[in-house]
C-alpha cells in the first residue's frame, strides 16, 4: 500500500513499547505526515480504515471501547480518532511528579551538554512553571553540571540568563574537545586520568606474565594461558611453568600479599575454578533495582568488584588511584568507583556499597570481606580463632597477671566494634485510649543536611532504622544534636507517644544497694555499653510507632531508641538477664562495674583480671558491644553513680559539688 509519492505506510504500532506515550507521538506524527502526502483525495471513511489497519488488533479492540463514547448521531472521523487515542496514550502528567524528575536531573558522566539542556527542557514543559520556566532552567543547569569549574564561572556572573548560561557551557565543552584533539588525546567515559608516574614506566614496556612466563599486552584474552589447565596443581588460567602451588600446600587456599609503597586493594582470583567438597564457591543474587545480579561471595577481598556493563547508564562514577591485586601478584586498573544501593531478596533488605568498576570482560560480580559481615551473609566465629599474638598474650595474662588496654583491644577486638544485638525482640504497649498524634518535620540547618543525610543512610545500612513506605498513626518529630567529635546523634522527641506507652518499672539499683559489696574492693574497671538502648532490637509492630520525619522522609526505629519513657527499665533488665550469674558484676544504667577484692593488690588484681575476662566472654558470646574509648581499666579509684569509688572506700566526687 504505497501513496502518490510511493511512501511506505508506517508499521503498526507497537503497544509494548517501554514508554507508550512518546512511542505514539511518534507513530502520530508518521502517520499525519503519510496521510497527507498519500491520501489526499481520500474520504474520512477510508482514512478510518487505514487508521484502523495500521494501528494494529490490540489498537482496534481499543477502538471499540473509545467509539462507546461517541454520540448516537456522530460520525467516526479520523480526528476524533486521533485525539481519543492520544488522550488515551497521554494521561495528564502528575505536577509533583514532573517537577521531582526536573529538579532531580542532573548531568551523566559522558553526557554532551546538548543533550543535558534539551531533556531538562522537554521535562519543564510538563512541569508549568510559566513565566519562570528559563530561569529555573539556568538554576537546574548550574546545579546539575558535571564540570565544578565551569559552575564556579556561571555563579560568577551577576545578571546570568539561560541563553548565556548555554553560551557559557557549550564553549567550555568545545574548547575541552579541541585541547583533547590538539594533544592527540582521545576521549573516554569513565577514564581516570591520574596515573602515577611509577604506573605509566611500567606500562611502557610489557613484563614478563605471571601466567604464562611471556611479555604480552596486559589483557586476560591476550595471554596464551587463558583457559588452559595447569598439568601441575589441575588449576585454571595459568601454565605449569609459572605454577607456584606446592604439593604441601593445601588447594584452593590463597595467599594475600600486602602494598604498602601504593594504594592497592586486594582480591583473589576472579576465574572459575574446580570445586569440591568443601572448597567451592559461595554466590549470591542481589538485586541492583529490579534486576537480580549474581555476586560472588569473597572473604579474602578488600574491596567490592562490578563490571561496568551491570550498571545503570545514570550511575555517578568517581576517579580512583587504587589497582587491584590478584593473588597471583597481577595487578588491574579499574575505570572508576560508584556507590550504588543492592536489595537481599531473602530479608528484602538495602544496602549502599561502594564498588570498584572494571572492564565488562575483567570480573565477575564479587562481595569484598566488610560487605559480606556487614549484610550478615558470612559471620566470623572469632571464639575459634586465635592468632598468634593472643596466645603470647593469654600465656602473659595467666602468669604474670597484667592485662593492658593494647592487650584488651587486641584479643578481643570483636567486642569492641560493629553494633550489638541482645536475643528476642520487645513490644511496646500502647494506652489505647490515648489518640495518636502525628507531628511534623522541623527545620535542620543547610549546612547539616548533608552530614544528616549521610547518618541516615549510615543508620540504614548498619539496620537501626528503616524507610517508611506506608501509613502509620505515630510521627514524632527528629531531633539532631551534634556530637564533640562532629558527628550527628540522631533522636526522637516521643513527648506525645511517651504519654500513650506503659512502662516496665523495673527497679533500677541505686548506689546503696552496691556500697555493701565493695568492702573488700581494690581495684575497678568501668565499661561503657556502646550504644546500649541499640541493644534492644523491636517488634515490626513496635517499630512503626516510632516513625519520625525527616527532611529525606518518613523513617522508624528497628531498635529501641533514646527518648522513650520505657527504654532506660527495658535496657536495664534485658542488659540484667544478660550479664546474670557473674561474680562482682554491678550493672547501672549502661555502665559495667568491675571490682576486684582481695587482702592485697596483688590479689584483688588477679581476682579483677580473672572476672573481666568472664564479662569479656559473656559479652562476646551474647553480643554485646563495649566503648573502647570510654573503658577505665583497672583504676584505684573511678566516678560511678554522682560519687567515687576507692580502695579506702566511697568518696564525694569532687565535680558534683560546687
Amino acid at each position: 500500500m504505497e501513496g502518490a509519492f510511493g511512501l511506505k505506510p508506517p508499521a503498526n504500532f507497537d503497544w509494548n513499547a517501554t514508554c507508550i506515550p512518546k512511542a505514539w507521538k511518534a507513530w502520530e506524527e508518521e502517520f499525519s505526515l503519510y496521510i497527507d502526502l498519500s491520501l489526499t483525495d481520500a474520504d474520512n471513511k477510508t482514512k478510518v480504515k487505514v487508521f484502523q489497519y495500521l494501528i494494529g488488533e490490540t489498537g482496534r479492540e481499543l477502538c471499540k471501547t473509545l467509539s462507546a463514547a461517541l454520540p448516537a448521531d456522530g460520525e467516526l472521523t479520523l480526528e476524533w480518532l486521533l485525539t481519543a487515542f492520544r488522550n488515551h496514550c497521554n494521561p495528564a502528567p502528575n505536577e509533583t511528579v514532573e517537577r521531582y524528575k526536573f529538579f532531580s536531573r542532573n548531568q551523566n558522566s559522558g553526557e554532551t551538554f546538548d543533550k543535558y539542556v534539551t531533556d531538562l527542557k522537554v521535562l519543564a514543559d510538563t512541569c508549568n512553571f510559566g513565566s519562570a520556566r528559563d530561569s529555573l532552567i539556568r538554576d537546574r543547569i548550574v546545579c546539575g553540571i558535571m564540570n565544578s569549574h565551569v559552575r564556579e564561572r556561571l555563579l560568577r556572573e551577576m545578571d546570568l540568563t539561560l541563553d548565556k548560561c548555554v553560551r557559557i557551557c557549550k564553549a567550555s565543552e568545545l574548547s575541552k574537545e579541541n585541547v583533547m584533539t590538539i594533544e592527540g588525546q582521545k576521549t573516554e567515559v569513565h577514564a581516570v586520568q591520574r596515573v602515577r608516574q611509577a604506573q605509566s614506566a611500567k606500562q611502557t614496556q610489557p613484563a614478563k606474565c605471571k601466567f604464562c612466563g611471556k611479555p604480552h599486552e596486559w589483557k586476560k584474552l591476550s595471554c596464551p594461558a587463558y583457559g588452559k589447565q595447569c598439568r601441575k596443581c589441575g588449576k585454571m588460567n595459568h601454565f605449569a611453568a609459572t605454577c607456584k602451588t606446592k604439593e604441601t600446600v593445601r588447594k584452593g587456599i590463597h595467599s594475600v600479599a600486602e602494598k604498602e609503597e601504593e594504594p592497592y586493594q586486594e582480591i583473589l582470583s576472579l576465574s572459575s575454578q574446580k570445586e569440591d567438597k568443601h572448597g567451592k564457591q559461595l554466590f549470591a543474587t542481589m538485586l541492583i533495582g529490579e534486576r537480580p545480579v549474581k555476586f560472588q561471595l569473597d572473604c579474602g577481598a578488600s574491596c567490592n568488584v562490578i563490571p561496568i556493563q551491570l550498571l545503570n547508564p545514570d550511575t555517578v562514577m568517581e576517579k580512583t588511584e587504587e589497582i587491584l591485586v590478584m593473588y597471583n601478584k597481577s595487578t588491574l586498573k579499574p575505570i572508576g568507583k560508584c556507590r550504588i544501593k543492592i536489595r537481599n531478596p531473602r530479608n528484602r533488605k538495602l544496602y549502599r556499597l561502594e564498588f570498584i568498576v572494571v572492564e565488562e570482560s575483567s570480573s565477575v560480580p564479587l562481595l569484598g570481606n566488610k560487605a559480606v559481615q556487614a549484610m550478615d551473609l558470612v559471620r566470623i566465629q572469632h571464639e575459634n580463632i586465635m592468632a598468634i599474638d593472643d596466645i603470647v598474650t593469654t600465656e602473659r595474662c595467666k602468669e604474670n597477671e597484667t592485662w593492658g588496654k593494647e592487650d584488651l583491644q587486641r584479643e578481643y577486638a570483636d567486642v569492641f566494634e560493629g553494633d550489638g544485638c541482645l536475643e528476642g525482640k520487645y513490644n511496646l504497649e500502647v494506652d489505647p485510649e490515648v489518640k495518636p498524634v502525628r507531628l511534623p518535620k522541623r527545620r535542620v540547618p543547610v549546612a547539616l543536611m548533608k552530614h544528616l543525610k549521610v547518618e541516615l543512610e549510615s543508620l540504614v545500612d548498619r539496620g537501626i532504622i528503616a524507610q517508611v513506605e506506608k501509613s502509620t498513626d505515630w510521627i514524632s518529630s527528629m531531633v539532631v544534636v551534634k556530637k564533640p567529635s562532629g558527628k550527628l546523634r540522631i533522636c526522637i522527641d516521643p513527648r506525645p507517644l511517651n504519654k500513650a506507652l506503659k512502662r516496665q518499672h523495673f527497679p533500677l539499683p541505686t548506689i546503696d544497694d552496691v556500697l555493701p559489696d565493695l568492702t573488700k574492693a581494690r581495684v575497678f574497671t568501668v565499661c561503657d555499653v556502646k550504644d546500649g538502648f541499640w541493644h534492644v532490637r523491636l517488634s515490626e509492630e513496635s517499630s512503626y510507632l516510632t516513625t519520625f520525619a525527616t527532611p529525606f522522609g518518613r523513617y522508624r526505629w528497628i531498635r529501641m531508641p533514646m527518648g522513650i519513657s520505657p527504654a532506660p527499665e527495658v535496657f536495664q533488665h534485658r542488659l540484667t538477664q544478660a550479664l546474670e550469674g557473674l561474680p562482682g558484676i554491678r550493672i547501672i544504667a549502661d555502665d559495667i562495674l568491675i571490682c576486684g577484692e582481695g587482702d592485697n593488690d596483688e590479689a584483688a588484681e588477679k581476682d579483677h583480671n580473672k572476672k573481666l575476662r568472664q564479662l569479656l566472654d559473656r559479652c562476646r558470646n551474647r553480643n554485646i558491644k563495649l566503648n573502647f574509648n570510654k573503658l577505665k581499666l583497672k583504676q584505684k579509684e573511678v566516678p560511678y553513680i554522682g560519687h567515687r569509688l576507692t580502695s579506702e572506700g566511697l568518696k564525694i566526687d569532687p565535680e558534683k559539688v560546687d
